[in-house]
């Protein structure tokens, strides 16, 4: 047998299978010779309809709704085995979507809509039931909104755990600006209060510079220089007291 996969880094494995049957009647492939292990693999039709797609476990698929820190993770899939999503090429600004966790029956509905810098998408999550009177039960939702102009862009996402978040990024004197904000989700013997991240990125010349601080560090900073095919690059990080350098070959 010969496979080609496609994933985060394109593998070709050669090899010989065969299925092999157990008593408890489960179906799994035994190997013959050793053959390449891939994961985080994606097998997709892309055309003017849309975009089908199959992916594996590794995948969280989150839908549209972007997340902003702990905000906008009530509506997704955590599947168990491969997902199909399908994606709508789009009409009139709108996008919509739906995704299935084939094992469990799980599905994941919305979309997106946009028009004149207003954005707004929605994302739903069904759970399977097991009583008689429903097949679906609404297992949580993620609700996006904002607008864009120029440089500068708002965002406000909310949830069904009752987590929101607020984000923010604008251009000014060539320094690129992004601040975001959001509650915690409210479980018991969780800490309190709002979580946060700040960051500037500025490219002067060749030399990338970009700080960052958030809840959890005190601040990092990256340095990058673009030596046409060559890269440097170096960060720190206050928290760990420490950092790193390196270089990155392009040809």
């Amino acid at each position: 047998m010969e496979v080609k996969t496609a994933s985060s880094e394109t593998k070709l494995a050669v090899g010989a299978a065969c299925l092999v049957g157990k008593d408890s009647g489960d179906i799994y492939m035994q190997y013959q010779s050793p053959v390449a292990k891939f994961d985080d693999a994606t097998i997709f039709i892309e055309g003017g309809f849309g975009r089908l797609s199959m992916q594996d476990d590794n995948y969280d698929y989150q839908g549209s709704v972007e997340r902003i820190l702990e905000a906008g993770y009530a509506g997704r899939i955590d599947p168990d085995g491969p997902v199909v999503v399908f994606e709508s090429a789009g009409l009139l600004g709108a996008r919509p979507f739906v995704g299935l966790d084939i094992l469990r029956g799980d599905i994941l509905a919305g979309g997106s809509f946009s028009l004149s810098g207003f954005e707004a998408a929605l994302d739903l999550y069904f759970l399977t039931d097991d009583n008689e009177n429903n097949i679906f039960d609404l297992g949580g939702w993620d609700l996006g909104l904002g607008y864009r102009s120029g440089y500068s862009e708002v965002r406000l996402v909310v949830d069904s755990e009752s987590v929101w978040g607020l984000h923010g990024s604008t251009r000014i004197a060539g320094i690129d600006l992004l601040g975001q904000v959001s509650s915690r989700e409210s479980e018991e013997h969780s800490k309190k209060g709002l979580l946060y991240a700040v960051s500037a990125a500025t490219q002067v010349g060749d030399l990338g510079v970009a700080v960052r601080r958030d809840h959890e560090t005190e601040f990092t900073l990256d340095l990058s220089y673009d030596l046409r095919g060559l890269e440097l690059y170096a960060s720190y990080d206050a928290n760990d007291q420490g950092g790193s350098i390196g270089a990155k070959l392009a040809f």
